[in-house]
C-alpha cells in the first residue's frame, strides 16, 4: 500500500506512463513491421494481384532478431546496465533497416527489375508527352479516346550503370544506387515504416527513460550513439561504396577491351561487374551488350536473340525483328526472368507500332499475349482499353477497366489518378457507344473523381 501511494504521489509520474505507453507504441509497430513485406511489388496469383516481397527481407529481420537476441545475452539478465545495452540494438536495428534499401536494389535483380519496369510504364503514362497527356488529347475518334500511343522506352534500367566518372557531380546517381530510388520508393512495404517508426520511437523512449534517471550518463549515452551510429551507418554505406566502385572499374574494362578488340577479356569484366552488381542483369543496355560479345564469340543465346532483335529495330529491318521475336518467345518457360521481362517490352512496342498504323486486331492480340503472360503489364492493359473502345468491344473495356483500378492499388504515386481517369473517360464512351446512358454517365463522373 505504502509503494502504491508512492508511485501515486510521484511527481514524475505522467512522464513515466506516457514514455512507457510510448515504448509500448514502438513495440507494437517493430512486430507490425516485422510481419509486414518491406517491398510490395505486384504480382497474380491466383487469378488476383497481391505483391511479392524480395528473399532478402527474411535476413534483413532475422538479423534484427540476432540483434537483440545477442544484447540480451550480454545482460546476462542484470536490469543495471540494460537500457543501455537495449539502446545499442535499437540503434543497430535502425541502421540496418535504412541499409536495406540499397542492399535489396543492388542484389535483387528479379523483384528490383519488376519494379523498375513498372515505374517505367506509370512514368510513361503519365508524364507530359505521355499517353494520358499527349495521346489522350489527340481525340479524332469522338470523345473519349485518342488514336495514338506513346512509343515505350527502348531502354530499361533501375539505374544508371556506375561507369565513366563516379563524382559527388552524380548525386542523383549515388541516390540511386544507394537504393532511394523510384524503383524502391514506389513500392516499399508499409513493414519497412512500421519498423523504421517503431525502431526510432523505441529509441527515443530508451533515451528519455535514461534522460529522467540520469541527466549526465543520458548526455553521455547520447554522445555514443551519435558518433558510433555515425561511423557504423558510414562503415555499411561503404560496403556499397566499395561494390559501386569495384563495378565500374569492370565496366571501365570492359569497355577498354572491346575497343581492342578482345571480345573475350570484355566479356569476362563484364560478367565480373554483374557479379559485383547482380540488378545490372535487368538493364536493357548491358543485356544487349551480353548479346553482342556473345555473338563476336560464336556463342548463342537469348541475350543474342536480344541484341539482334534490338538491331534489326534500329536498321528499320521490323519484319525481321518479328520473326525473330516470335521465335525466341516460343521458348518462354525455359528463359530466365531478365530476359522475359525485356521480350515483352519489345512485344508492347510492336503493339503500338501496330496501333498507331491502324491493325488494331493484331495489336490487341498481341497485348492479349502480353496480358496473359504477364497480367501485371499496365500498359498493355491502359492500351488493349483504348483497342476495345475502337473495336466496340464493351467486354473487353470493362475488364481492362477493372484490372487497371486493381492495380493502381499498389502504386504510391498521387499521379496515378490520371490514368485512372482516363481508363474510366474510355469506359465512358464505351458505354454512351453501346448505348448504356447511364452507365456511362456513372463511369463520366468517376473520370472526374466524383
Amino acid at each position: 500500500m505504502t509503494k502504491l501511494k508512492s508511485i501515486l504521489t510521484d511527481s514524475d509520474l505522467l512522464p513515466k506512463v506516457a514514455n512507457f505507453a510510448a515504448a509500448g507504441g514502438a513495440l507494437l509497430l517493430v512486430i507490425i513491421g516485422l510481419m509486414q513485406p518491406w517491398l510490395a511489388v505486384p504480382v497474380i496469383q491466383d487469378g488476383g494481384f497481391t505483391t511479392q516481397d524480395s528473399h532478402l527481407t527474411l535476413f534483413f529481420k532475422l538479423a534484427l532478431f540476432a540483434l537483440f537476441f545477442l544484447f540480451l545475452i550480454a545482460s546476462k539478465g542484470r536490469r543495471k546496465g540494460l537500457g543501455k545495452k537495449l539502446s545499442f540494438a535499437a540503434l543497430l536495428s535502425l541502421l540496418t533497416i535504412i541499409w536495406f534499401p540499397s542492399w535489396v536494389t543492388m542484389r535483387d535483380a528479379k523483384v528490383m527489375g519488376d519494379a523498375a519496369w513498372l515505374q517505367q510504364q506509370h512514368d510513361n503514362l503519365t508524364w507530359l508527352g505521355g499517353d494520358v497527356y499527349r495521346a489522350h488529347s489527340e481525340r479524332s475518334d469522338g470523345w473519349g479516346g485518342g488514336v495514338n500511343a506513346q512509343d515505350p522506352p527502348s531502354r530499361l534500367a533501375l539505374y544508371r550503370p556506375p561507369d565513366g566518372s563516379l563524382s559527388p557531380e552524380r548525386v542523383t546517381d549515388w541516390i540511386w544506387w544507394l537504393g532511394y530510388g523510384p524503383g524502391f520508393t514506389q513500392f516499399v512495404g508499409k513493414g519497412w515504416f512500421y519498423s523504421l517508426f517503431g525502431f526510432s520511437l523505441g529509441l527515443t523512449c530508451l533515451i528519455g527513460h535514461t534522460w529522467r534517471k540520469d541527466l549526465r550518463a543520458a548526455r553521455l549515452l547520447l554522445r555514443k550513439l551519435s558518433s558510433r551510429g555515425g561511423l557504423i551507418l558510414f562503415l555499411l554505406f561503404s560496403v556499397n561504396l566499395i561494390i559501386i566502385v569495384k563495378t565500374g572499374r569492370s565496366l571501365k574494362a570492359s569497355k577498354a577491351s572491346l575497343t581492342l578488340g578482345d571480345h573475350q577479356a570484355s566479356l569476362d569484366h563484364l560478367q565480373a561487374a554483374l557479379h559485383s552488381l547482380p540488378s545490372l542483369k535487368c538493364d536493357s543496355g548491358v543485356l544487349r551488350q551480353l548479346g553482342y560479345l556473345d555473338l563476336k564469340n560464336d556463342q548463342t543465346s537469348v541475350n543474342t536473340h536480344l541484341y539482334a532483335i534490338n538491331h534489326y529495330e534500329e536498321e528499320g529491318y521490323y519484319g525481321r525483328a518479328r520473326d525473330l521475336l516470335a521465335k525466341t518467345t516460343a521458348h518462354w518457360e525455359s528463359l530466365p526472368p531478365n530476359s522475359t521481362r525485356e521480350l515483352l517490352r519489345h512485344e508492347v512496342r510492336v503493339a503500338v507500332n501496330e496501333m498507331n498504323s491502324g491493325r488494331y486486331q493484331q495489336a490487341g492480340q498481341r497485348l492479349d499475349r502480353v496480358i496473359w503472360r504477364n497480367p501485371t503489364v499496365l500498359q498493355a492493359r491502359f492500351h488493349r482499353q483504348l483497342i476495345a473502345l475502337h473495336s466496340g468491344e464493351l467486354a473487353k473495356c470493362r475488364e481492362m477497366n477493372a484490372s487497371l483500378i486493381d492495380l493502381y492499388r499498389f502504386f504510391k504515386s498521387k499521379n496515378k489518378r490520371g490514368v485512372i481517369a482516363a481508363s474510366w473517360l474510355m469506359l465512358a464512351q464505351a458505354e454512351l457507344d453501346a448505348g448504356n446512358v447511364t452507365l456511362a454517365g456513372e463511369a463520366r463522373q468517376k473520370s472526374k473523381g466524383l
